[in-house]
């Protein structure tokens, strides 16, 4: 280390040896500013600096003459510790070879003269470079350090111990992730069952399914009641293992309900379920809260062919004759369902459930 000011060497020797000692070191310290020392701080003597009682193997260095007193030595003003950092950072910004003060104060420059880095090494931390921030300058030693991944014990281990936060947020208990159910309030074993009632094939149809599972405690569920969001099986979209999932339905409803779906070409009210062989109120009634029609293409009732609408359960192969003669006889003013019905086309029955059906118009 060389060409510190006096402000700086008293910096470093009351870092040493403490500022008392420092200061009683050397009683009338004091060098012009353009003055400049050498110092080398590994071969700095501070048994001389007060360190009295040292156990130093050196005689000499015990043998040295006592100290002045610490009053009579007048107190030379020290330089903020911060001008050393501001030293060290102007040393490792790019640029031509720094001067004076700042000459020696090159980061691990000591650790590289004394060899003790690694082969192939200038003592620089080792790692990709990463260019730093602006108020950082140009400074090469800048480093960012990043989160490693951990091994799955490691994980489970922090789960266990980080203290929970309980959240409230909309969430699907059939489909919500273990760390969100975590979020929500429960711990890791809570979830994990959870999660392995699902992987088995249950499923939770109602907020009610939720409430009743064991590990749901009655605090937790009033609390989460209002968040919950199982959405509906819409009955225009869902496939055969969707409607499964619903309560009292198999394989046969299920493909029933599919087949049913493409005769009515979209379903357009639910009770037309119960329209189905064997499907009775009692069924429907076990399920009605949890499906819902959805959007589907209304029915070209005045524009299919004889072939075309005699396929649709309400109307049938008479019927879709005699709706052939109506159209040609009628004006289109006068087509509707309730005339197809006072024209005894149709009858009130079917009827009715016809005229509920999404219908395109004329």
């Amino acid at each position: 280390m060389q060409g510190l000011d006096d402000g700086v060497l008293m910096d470093i020797l009351s870092r040493a040896v403490g500022p008392e000692r420092a200061r009683a070191a050397f009683p009338a310290f004091s060098l012009p500013p353009s003055v400049s020392i050498r110092l080398n701080p590994f071969k700095v003597n501070f048994d001389t600096c007060g360190h009295g009682g040292s156990d130093h193997s050196d005689a000499s260095l015990r043998s040295a003459p006592p100290l002045a007193p610490l009053r009579s030595a007048p107190v030379p003003p020290l330089v903020p510790r911060v001008a050393l950092s501001s030293l060290a950072t102007a040393s490792m910004t790019e640029g031509p070879e720094p001067s004076g003060a700042a000459a020696g104060l090159r980061p691990y420059s000591a650790a590289a003269e004394r060899g003790w880095t690694r082969p192939g090494t200038d003592g620089r931390p080792s790692g990709p470079e990463i260019t730093p921030p602006a108020e950082y300058g140009n400074n090469k030693s800048y480093k960012i350090r990043k989160d490693y991944k951990h091994s799955p014990e490691a994980v489970a281990i922090r789960r266990e111990n980080t203290p929970r936060r309980y959240e409230c947020f909309p969430f699907d208990p059939n489909s919500v992730s273990i760390d969100d159910l975590m979020r929500l309030g429960f711990t890791l074993k809570q979830a994990q069952s959870i999660d392995n009632y699902r992987k088995k094939g249950g499923r939770f149809r109602r907020k009610s399914d939720f409430a009743r599972s064991y590990v749901v405690e009655d605090s937790v569920y009033k609390r989460l009641e209002q968040y919950i969001t199982i959405p509906r099986i819409d009955i225009n979209s869902a496939d055969s293992a969707a409607f499964e999932t619903l309560p009292g339905i198999g394989k046969f409803f299920a493909s029933r309900m599919v087949g049913y779906r493409e005769e009515l070409h979209g379903y357009s009210y639910p009770e037309q379920l119960m329209d189905i062989w064997h499907f009775d109120q009692e069924k429907f009634d076990g399920l009605k809260d949890l499906i819902t029609v959805g959007p589907a293409a209304p029915y070209p009732l005045w524009m299919l062919p004889e072939s075309g609408l005699a396929l649709h359960p309400y109307i049938g192969r008479r019927a879709a004759h005699a709706i052939t003669i109506f159209r040609d006889n009628t004006p289109k003013e006068g087509w509707s369902v309730a005339a197809l019905i006072e024209a005894g086309i149709l009858d009130k029955e079917k009827g009715e459930k016809l005229a509920r059906c999404r219908i395109s118009p004329p």
